[in-house]
């Protein structure tokens, strides 16, 4: 489906709660500038919005560089919940703005195509953006993901992780270990190995089964009651994995 948005939101849930569910759907969004569109999805103070597809294949795109500001704009409740999504925003816009509400991302693609930023938060330093899942490109301003008026207002909580994929997209996934050293989480023990330094050591918050690399530092490994399957590869002679608590090979 292909719409033509002329006015400044195309959809405003204003005092309701709903749920819109793009079942597969393709939708395009051309915004007319001399109208001054905005705003793809929003909510007001007292309205509650949930988006998602349920198929699998549904999406949303929204063509209007130096028009279009956000994707989805929060000022009531927010959770999206999947499908995939595609802004060409102006400098300044974001796929994703909440101000003093909340907001919840819990899945979906989400792609930026032009000088925006991902997550736009005004919550005078309160957590108003929560992301717990979803893939992200890596087009913002500055290489930048978060633009935040104060710290914290945007936050992927300490129990997940935003992993690179390799491709230019990076996903939030559940940590599967982290690093008592950093304070960091990872979705897998690979990439905690990797970003480990030397001395470091990683405990496991999950049963993982995954092949590991050591090179070049020494690191040790708690099980936390946790189960590894896979192979522990020491790549130099200077690598070594020690027992932090409870290691049994």
């Amino acid at each position: 489906h292909e719409i033509a948005c002329d006015a400044e939101t195309l959809i405003n849930v204003v005092g309701k709660d709903i749920t819109i569910d793009l079942n597969g759907k393709v939708v395009t969004i051309n915004a007319d500038a001399e109208k001054a569109a905005r705003v793809v999805f929003r909510t007001d103070a007292n309205a509650k919005l949930t988006v998602q597809d349920s198929v699998g294949t549904g999406s949303v795109t929204a063509n209007g560089e130096g028009v279009l500001h956000y994707m989805f704009r929060n000022e009531g409740e927010m959770t999206i919940k999947s499908g995939s999504y595609e802004l060409s925003a102006l400098t300044g816009g974001a796929m994703f703005f909440s101000t003093n509400s909340n907001m919840l991302v819990e899945g979906g693609n989400f792609k930026q195509t032009t000088e925006g930023w991902m997550f736009n938060a005004i919550g005078n330093g309160a957590n108003v953006i929560t992301a717990v899942g979803g893939t992200f490109n890596r087009y913002f301003i500055g290489g930048e993901a978060f633009h935040e008026n104060q710290w914290n207002e945007v936050v992927i909580p300490s129990n997940y992780a935003l992993s690179d994929n390799g491709d230019g997209t990076w996903t939030i996934t559940a940590v599967v270990c982290y690093n008592p050293n950093t304070g960091f989480g990872y979705a897998s023990l690979y990439e905690a190995a990797a970003a480990a330094k030397d001395g470091e050591n990683i405990v496991l918050l999950a049963d993982i089964a995954e092949n590991v690399v050591i090179d070049g530092k020494s690191i040790s490994l708690e099980l936390n009651r946790m189960y590894m399957t896979g192979e522990i590869t020491l790549a130099s002679a200077d690598a070594a994995l020690t027992a932090a608590k409870d290691l049994d090979v």
